[in-house]
C-alpha cells in the first residue's frame, strides 16, 4: 500500500482540471499506460444509473464531461482496471483497497463533523499499525479511504484456482478480498460498508468483496 495524507474534500458542481476529482483520478491512474484497460464511470441520470467504460487515456476527459453534465446527480468511479466489462473476471489490474465509511449510522459518531470522525478513524488505524490511506475521499455523508497499491496485472487467462496459473496472479484476488475484509473489519465501528456490497450496480457473484467496486463522488 501506499500510505499519505491527501485529503480530497467533497465535490460539488463542474470540475476544472485542478479539483479534488481530478487529483483522485490522478493518484491511481495518471501514470498508466494501460490505454487498453478500461476506467468505468456509473452514474445516475434522470433517476436511472447507468455506467460506462472509457479507456485510461480518455478518463480525464470523460470525467469532466459527466461532473459538468446538470441532469448527472451521484457519480462514481472505479478503483480498478477492467477489459470488457465491470466484472471480477474482466479485471486487467489490481490498482487499489478501498472503505467506504457511513458514520452517521453509527451512534457514537452520529453527531461529530466529519473531520473529527476522520480524524479518529485515523487514529484508529495508527493503533493497528495499519498504513494510512493514500486519500480520504468525502462522499456525501459519509468519506471513503482509499489505499493506492502497485499495480497488479491480473492475466486474461487467469482463474483463481487454476494450478498451472503464476503464484502472483493465482494469489493477487484472494489476497486483495482478505486486505479488503480486514480494513472493514478495523473500521466497522465507523460505518464501514460490508465489502462485497458493491456500489451501486451488483457484483459478479463470486464470493466475498468485489474488485469492481465504486468509489462514490457526490455532486
Amino acid at each position: 500500500m501506499r500510505s499519505g495524507a491527501v485529503k480530497i474534500e467533497e465535490q460539488k458542481g463542474p470540475r476544472s482540471t485542478g479539483d479534488a476529482s481530478f487529483d483522485h483520478l490522478q493518484i491511481l491512474f495518471g501514470a498508466s499506460k494501460l490505454n487498453w484497460s478500461n476506467v468505468f464511470f456509473g452514474f445516475y441520470k434522470g433517476g436511472k444509473f447507468d455506467q460506462d467504460g472509457v479507456k485510461v487515456g480518455d478518463i480525464f476527459e470523460k470525467a469532466f464531461a459527466l461532473l459538468s453534465d446538470p441532469e448527472i446527480t451521484d457519480l462514481y468511479v472505479s478503483q480498478n482496471l477492467f477489459r470488457e466489462s465491470r466484472k471480477d473476471e474482466s479485471l486487467a489490474w489490481l490498482n487499489a483497497n478501498y472503505i467506504d465509511c457511513d458514520f452517521y449510522k453509527m451512534a457514537a459518531h452520529q453527531d461529530k463533523p466529519v473531520a473529527q470522525v476522520v480524524k479518529e478513524a485515523l487514529d484508529h488505524l495508527k493503533e493497528l499499525k495499519i498504513p494510512s490511506p493514500t486519500m480520504t475521499v468525502r462522499s456525501g455523508r459519509g468519506f471513503q479511504f482509499i489505499w493506492a497499491i502497485d499495480p497488479i496485472s491480473i492475466p486474461k487467462e487467469e482463474k483463481e484456482k487454476k494450478k498451472g496459473s503464476p503464484k502472483k496472479a493465482r494469489s493477487a484476488r484472494p489476497r486483495w478480498r482478505a486486505v479488503q475484509t480486514h480494513l472493514q473489519e478495523a473500521l466497522a465501528s465507523f460505518g464501514a460498508d460490508t465489502p462485497w456490497h458493491s456500489i451501486p450496480a451488483g457484483s459478479s457473484g463470486s464470493p466475498g468483496p468485489s474488485t469492481a467496486r465504486m468509489a462514490r463522488w457526490s455532486k
